[in-house]
């Protein structure tokens, strides 16, 4: 029901928040395990390898359907070499999180010094 004071609008609004929060609240989320020592030093070879095609204008994943192809098999290929020395499956955007994380930790390690 809905009071005077509050607009149908409102009404709906809540309803769905709560909604919303249930639902959240049914699907716990798990934390993957951190990557080792050894899946970091792989992405970090891999990257040396694979960063020329990667940042290639060309690759840019712009609205040319093929070069979007060509990234996305290239970071499946790193993510398959990461997978392979880990022991926790990890997906693609995991592993590109990896790397802009890393990648961000490093540019402020070097402004800090």
């Amino acid at each position: 029901m809905v009071s005077p004071v509050m607009s149908v609008k409102d009404g709906l609004a809540e309803h769905v928040s709560q909604t919303n929060k249930n639902k959240m609240a049914s699907e716990k989320r798990y934390r993957s395990k951190k990557f080792s020592h050894r899946e970091t030093e792989v992405l970090k070879e891999m990257m040396e390898i694979k960063q020329g095609e990667l940042t290639a204008k060309h690759s840019s994943g712009g609205p040319n359907p093929q070069t979007k192809k060509k990234t996305d098999k290239i970071w499946a290929d790193i993510t398959e070499t990461v997978n392979a020395v880990g022991d926790c499956p990890r997906t693609v955007a995991q592993v590109k999180e990896k790397w802009r994380n890393m990648v961000a930790y490093n540019k402020n390690e070097s402004i800090n010094k």
